[in-house]
Parts: C-alpha cells; structure tokens; sequence
C-alpha cells in the first residue's frame, strides 16, 4: 500500500512526496502429478507450499524533484527533456536509502 503527493510549482516543475507498506514473501511449490502408464488418468495430483526465508517487512517514505517539458511521438518523447531526483530512506527487515538521479534529453 502506498500514497502520492505531488505539489506543481510550474506546468513542467513539481515536488513529489511519497509514502507505503509492503510485505513480501517467499515460499516455494511443489507440485506432483502422476498418470497411470496404461490407462493415462491421472492417478494423483498433490501440492506443497514452504516458506523458504523470512517474510520482509518494509516502510518507506520517498521526495523527489521532478521536471517534465518533453512532447511525446507515437510511441516515445520526440521532443524535450526530463529529469528525477529522488531520495527514499526504507526502514524495516532492512534498512537501506535509495537515491535516484536520471536526466534525459
């Protein structure tokens, strides 16, 4: 779960502040399926699910400065440019920050 809040100083300029909660998990299926050689019915089918590692809990809250003055074509920007700069600190099973810097043109 999470939220957006995106303040516009320009029509091409603004400030983003995010917000969430994620949970993930990681388990492992087994299935197992045998038929029967002679007649080819299904004789049995049996599934097993195991978690494999911990579940990881995480929260994170993120700002970034955003610029985005391009003009699209058919299927990609023709025209313009873009850019990001994005902190987020995320806190929980692990503690880590990511940082992002990206300027297209």
């Amino acid at each position: 779960m999470s939220g957006v809040l995106a303040y516009p100083f320009t029509p091409t300029h603004r400030v983003e502040f995010t917000g969430g909660v994620a949970l993930t998990s990681f388990e492992e299926q087994i299935r197992t399926t045998a038929t029967s050689l002679r007649t080819g019915r299904l004789i049995a089918d049996d599934s097993k699910t195991t978690p494999i590692a911990e579940a990881l809990h995480l929260s994170s809250v993120s700002s970034a400065l955003v610029s985005d003055n391009s003009i699209f074509g058919a299927t990609s920007p023709i025209m313009g440019q873009r850019f990001r700069f994005d902190l987020e600190p995320v806190a929980g099973s692990i503690n880590y920050t990511g940082a992002l810097a990206d300027f297209r043109q």
